[in-house]
């Protein structure tokens, strides 16, 4: 038989992109009985290996990759599963601390080909690009026989295609904040709701600072299914010291302890990441009863570095941050954290320009006060077949100059940001932000 190539094998999977599937007209419950219909088409394989499931607004894949390190530091054959990606579909599926091999992705691809087709024809019709890759993803962690899957969700988690396992789960609840609300709803006690859809019966829940409101949603969902709810205190982390080369703490999880942990970034925001993960491993090691080794925690957490979080890259003798924030509470939490190791510093933003909404204005204005000049740019994502909307240089002056904001430039694409960006005084450090598709657009080109 001869197989695909990769190319092949991903444009495949892209061409199961269709941006009607998942709009908010389409009953979700749908959704989700279609992945698992899929999915047992293919012999269930998200029922072959543990999961670690992961949810929330912000920090998601961060988590994700954090509790990933940490297993492969105790030896366990380990996968992971985040979307988007960054640069490589491959991030999507992660074995033993790399990307799937180009060949083991295409065998996949194929072995699923059949199933993606007989969908067609059923009452639940064609399937998602999500779906499609998930699907190759679980099918190669089963052939593998991994002992863990870390499982980051899609949008919600309620009805979404990760949340389709029987068995029960280890789930991680990151904090939850207002995004995609057109799929999820308006309010945070609505959107907690979907975040806290991955509880199944009697899994163990682990979950961060979250607001009254959040919390009381979560609570309710762990008692409906007799679930055991760990807070994780935001005391665990002592004597935080931040710098650029990064980041040192005191770590503590009940009789747990590990003085002077080091993150391999500078980011403050990744500092309540690192202490939901590792108080989520604790519980896990305690569950499954495996012993915690020291060495491997300290090695896992400081050399690991996120695609698109934080990443620090050097181009033409220019410093590039490339951060994937792309809500308010995401910025946020950016602005923070570059106040914190640059004070009093001023940056250039490369940032595309999505929509006129005022989510998106309220996340641009928290720039204002840090930005020397800001590069609006525009740029099309094949996997979601979205063109981001047209530099409309009236339409932005009046967007722009209603948040205070007057110095910015308007840049055809990502390569003639980048340009423009390199022409600016070497004072001021680039930051591209805004989406994890500009922070893949700029890493394509600078690497």
């Amino acid at each position: 038989m001869k197989y695909s190539d990769f190319k092949e094998a991903e444009a495949y999977c892209l061409a199961q992109v269709d941006s009607k599937l998942n709009n908010r007209t389409n009953n979700q419950k749908n959704i989700l009985a279609r992945a698992k219909y899929f999915f047992k088409l293919l012999g269930n394989p998200q029922d072959k290996f543990k999961i670690i499931h992961i949810a929330g607004t912000s920090g998601k894949t961060s988590t994700a990759y954090y509790l990933y390190h940490l297993l492969l530091g105790h030896q366990f054959k380990t996968g992971l599963t985040v979307s988007p990606h960054v640069v490589d579909i491959r991030e999507r599926i992660q074995l033993e601390g790399g990307l799937v091999a180009k060949e083991k992705f295409s065998k996949a691809v194929d072995f699923i080909k059949p199933s993606v087709e007989k969908m067609k024809s059923t009452k639940y019709g064609k399937i998602s690009y999500f779906e499609t890759v998930l699907g190759a993803a679980f099918h190669i962690f089963a052939q593998e026989k991994l002992d863990y899957v870390v499982v980051e969700a899609g949008i919600g988690g309620k009805f979404d295609a990760t949340n389709s396992t029987r068995q029960q789960k280890l789930c991680v609840i990151t904090k939850i904040g207002k995004d995609h609300t057109n799929r999820l709803g308006e309010t945070l006690p609505e959107i907690a709701s979907h975040k806290a859809g991955i509880i199944g019966e009697e899994d163990v829940v682990l979950t961060t600072g979250q607001k009254k409101e959040v919390l009381k949603v979560i609570q309710k969902e762990v008692e409906k299914k007799n679930a055991k709810l760990t807070i994780v205190k935001s005391q665990n982390i002592k004597k935080i010291k931040l710098s650029k080369k990064g980041t040192r703490f005191d770590f503590s999880h009940n009789d747990v302890s590990f003085p002077n942990l080091k993150l391999k970034t500078g980011a403050k925001y990744q500092i309540e990441n690192a202490n939901l993960a590792l108080s989520s491993f604790m519980t896990l090691s305690k569950r499954d009863e495996f012993a915690l080794d020291e060495s491997n925690i300290r090695n896992a957490m400081k050399s690991l570095e996120i695609p698109g979080r934080f990443q620090i890259s050097s181009y033409k003798d220019r410093d590039i941050i490339l951060d994937a924030a792309h809500n308010p509470q995401k910025m946020k939490a950016l602005v923070e954290s570059l106040k914190a190791l640059f004070p009093n510093e001023k940056f250039v933003f490369i940032l595309p320009f999505k929509t006129a909404s005022e989510k998106y204005l309220e996340m641009v204005a928290l720039l204002k006060d840090i930005a020397q000049t800001l590069i609006v740019t525009r740029i099309f994502t094949a996997e979601e077949k979205v063109k981001y909307l047209e530099l409309n240089s009236e339409m932005i002056e009046k967007r722009f100059s209603g948040i205070g904001i007057n110095e910015y430039r308007l840049a055809k694409n990502a390569n003639e940001a980048v340009g423009i960006a390199l022409k600016t005084s070497k004072e001021y450090k680039i930051v591209a932000t805004g989406s994890l598709f500009i922070a893949s657009e700029i890493l394509k080109i600078i690497q």
